[in-house]
């Protein structure tokens, strides 16, 4: 896929699309059931290790770019309702841990895995963004609360929907205009 396509401001939903079909469960995040021997952190959709080794990024590599960036503002917000919530003193440092896991994750993947990291990648840093939600720009923390089930299933929706190639199928085949008699 080129660069251009890449870079374009795509304005879809996941909700508007058709629906993908189901993959398999391990392609989906959930929220963990809190433990009082472990830190509430541990409860969030993209920590844990549902999808191999404990990670504090364990969020599969199974979308491509676009979706990617997605389901990172999808995942994004979640910590951003965990920051804003929670009275943990330790959350403070969170942020430092998911970036440490995606360089390891960068280290051991593959170029297609590698592709969807740095879209989850840019998709949650650009939600975090301090200037945005500062000064409220488009896309901000504060412009439209979601509650986290919400967020979640969004971002279990963009990992439905899978690679580039298959939104821009599922894209295309929403926008055809039928055929003029």
């Amino acid at each position: 896929m080129n660069a251009l396509v890449k870079s374009q401001q795509l304005d879809i939903r996941p909700s508007a699309l058709p629906r993908a079909p189901l993959k398999p469960q391990k392609n989906r995040l959930r929220f963990k059931a809190t433990k009082k021997s472990s830190p509430d952190f541990f409860t969030l959709p993209f920590i844990g290790k549902d999808h191999g080794e404990f990670s504090y990024w364990d969020v599969p590599l199974t979308t491509g770019f676009v979706p990617g960036t997605y389901l990172g503002t999808a995942l994004a917000s979640i910590y951003l309702n965990y920051i804003r919530d929670s009275e943990n003193i330790i959350k403070h440092g969170l942020l430092a841990d998911i970036s440490a896991a995606w360089l390891d994750k960068a280290r051991s993947c593959t170029p297609e895995e590698h592709e969807a990291l740095l879209g989850q990648m840019k998709g949650f840093i650009g939600k975090i963004n301090p200037c945005q939600m500062i000064f409220s720009w488009p896309g901000a923390a504060a412009d439209a609360p979601q509650r986290n089930e919400s967020l979640l299933d969004q971002a279990n929706r963009w990992l439905e929907i899978g690679s580039d190639d298959a939104l821009l199928s599922i894209v295309n085949t929403s926008t055809e205009q039928p055929a003029k008699e």
